[in-house]
């Protein structure tokens, strides 16, 4: 059983790792683009935003799993991913409505993470906007990034 969870978990990663996204220089462009992604319900955006898996450790479950047992459980994954993520941004966006306010996302300064520059973190706030115009900070995260072949991607912490 633990085997299979951390299967599906990893499938899910590595369907993750290959989502291509436009490729984009700039970690905190990148992050701030997957905040608000995931505020608005767009998973497919979001998803393309990430990898959880390294492509190598993607191989490696597709001998241990299989090709076909790999692919079906990293639909099945994606699938779910995207669910909670429609769900999740569905009452964000409720709330907004029902109390007239406005979200917005930004990123802060990028903090290389080693010498070649392929890693990096980077906070990114949530601002709320009431309707009188008045701001508050909502929630501040911080993101780790990696830079890959397809541009930068949101990594886990």
């Amino acid at each position: 059983m633990k085997n299979t969870i951390r299967s599906l978990f990893l499938g899910l990663a590595a369907l993750i790792t290959f989502a291509h996204a436009a490729a984009n220089d700039d970690p905190g462009a990148v992050a701030a683009a997957f905040g608000s992604a995931l505020l608005n319900g767009d998973a497919d955006t979001a998803i393309s935003h990430m990898q959880i898996i390294t492509p190598e450790e993607s191989e490696q479950l597709k001998k241990e799993m299989g090709e076909a047992e790999y692919q079906k459980t990293v639909n099945q994954l994606t699938q779910e991913l995207k669910n909670m993520i429609v769900s999740e941004a569905a009452n964000i966006q409720k709330t907004l409505k029902e109390k007239g306010g406005k979200i917005h996302v930004s990123a802060g300064n990028v903090t290389y993470t080693n010498a070649k520059k392929t890693e990096a973190k980077v906070v990114v706030t949530v601002t709320g906007e009431r309707k009188d115009g008045a701001t508050a900070g909502l929630n501040s995260q911080t993101f780790s990034l990696r830079k890959t072949p397809q541009g930068w991607k949101v990594t886990p912490n």
